[in-house]
């Protein structure tokens, strides 16, 4: 899959095994966000038979949410000036990072929706839930300023997986799966 999204941008950041970020801003010889949104779903579905979802936004948060509104091949756009009538409608666990201790915590304090959090005084969040308060409101609100890393340095870990064409049940066909993928981990682990 990054692969094919290398072919669209030089800058592609790998979050998952099957999801990542792509800045398309230098790209519009290849037309507008749109067209080149479903180029992309068309040569991931047609090379590697993986439906996808994407979403078009000015920031990876906001890139992320909208491309879990419409699964599995959707395209969401989601502009900083939708949030009120896409996203801040939206229960608060639906937001990313939002996890089971701070959801109970944050109903109890009357925060149900993203909008109530969005529109929730940000020192009041600071003094309850400290940085990741801060993070919560400004994510609510659309903020994010990181950008696209398609250089990420020393990684964390380092692994190599494939899509199996079939489940494997005898086990002579998993353990050559095993050495093939364990070869090609250490291959990568050298070059790093």
């Amino acid at each position: 899959m990054f692969e094919i999204l290398n072919e669209f941008s030089d800058l592609v950041e790998p979050v998952s095994v099957d999801e990542g970020y792509v800045d398309i801003t230098d790209c519009a010889h290849l037309g507008d966000p749109i067209s080149i949104a479903e180029q992309i779903q068309k040569e991931i579905l047609h090379r590697i038979d993986l439906p996808c979802s994407i979403g078009i936004a000015p920031n990876k948060f906001l890139a992320k949410t909208a491309s879990d509104m419409k699964k599995p091949m959707g395209i969401t756009i989601l502009r900083k000036i939708e949030l009120s009538e896409k996203m801040w409608i939206l229960p608060i666990d639906d937001l990313m990072g939002i996890g089971k201790k701070t959801s109970p915590r944050l109903h109890q304090l009357g925060i149900n929706t993203i909008g109530e959090l969005a529109n929730t005084d940000r020192e009041f969040l600071l003094r309850h839930f400290k940085s990741m308060g801060k993070l919560m409101w400004e994510y609510a609100n659309g903020i994010d300023n990181s950008e696209v890393e398609s250089d990420y340095g020393n990684p964390k870990s380092i692994s190599t997986s494939e899509v199996l064409p079939y489940n494997y049940t005898s086990t002579e066909d998993i353990y050559k799966q095993l050495k093939k993928l364990s070869i090609e981990t250490g291959m990568r682990l050298r070059e790093k």
